[in-house]
């Protein structure tokens, strides 16, 4: 098999793909879904112990000839053993041929993904939105954050809001920008 390139979360920060840009084809994707001409399927899951999982997530768009799956993992006991609670590769193929294209980072790409998709919902659904909120700063938070200024480059208001406390105050400000919670 031939060397397969492997990015990981710098790299892929590195990439220089916009956020509206990703935003634009995760849309494309998930309209496919919804036509029923991308392909997904069923994940299973495999236990490896209480509250944790192994699981791949496997899909395809046939019409730009690509498919992956993501072989995601959470262990909850892992903090206790010095290892990170997630952890996740991604592969992606081309579809027609099956030949392998690159490794990446899975969880870089869940957490972006998510988010994103979170920006898409406010765009179809929050109609003229002026207020923003934001709730569980966790690590998902900052790419939604991300996508609503994407979408709308100017929010009267934002507020990002942890069990019991705001950690971010509510402000009025000219541009929604990007608060990592403390």
């Amino acid at each position: 098999m031939k060397s397969l390139p492997v990015l990981n979360a710098e790299q892929l920060d590195g990439a220089g793909v916009s956020v509206a840009e990703a935003m634009a084809v995760i849309e494309r994707a998930l309209a496919a879904l919804g036509r029923e001409v991308a392909q997904q399927t069923r994940p299973s899951a495999l236990v490896p112990e209480a509250g944790g999982f192994l699981q791949p997530i496997a899909a395809a768009l046939p019409d730009d000839d690509v498919a992956c799956v993501n072989w995601l993992s959470y262990h909850p006991g892992n903090p206790a053993r010095g290892l990170p609670h997630s952890g996740g590769v991604l592969i992606l193929n081309r579809f027609s041929s099956g030949e392998p294209l690159c490794v990446m980072d899975g969880i870089w790409m869940s957490h972006h993904r998510t988010g994103y998709i979170a920006g898409l919902g406010v765009k179809y659904l929050a109609g003229d939105f002026h207020d923003v909120a934001v709730i569980g700063p966790g690590a998902i938070a900052e790419f939604a954050v991300d996508a609503i200024q994407a979408i709308r480059t100017r929010a009267d208001r934002r507020a990002v809001v942890k069990r019991g406390r705001v950690v971010a105050e509510t402000t009025t400000t000219r541009h929604l920008h990007r608060h990592s919670a403390a």
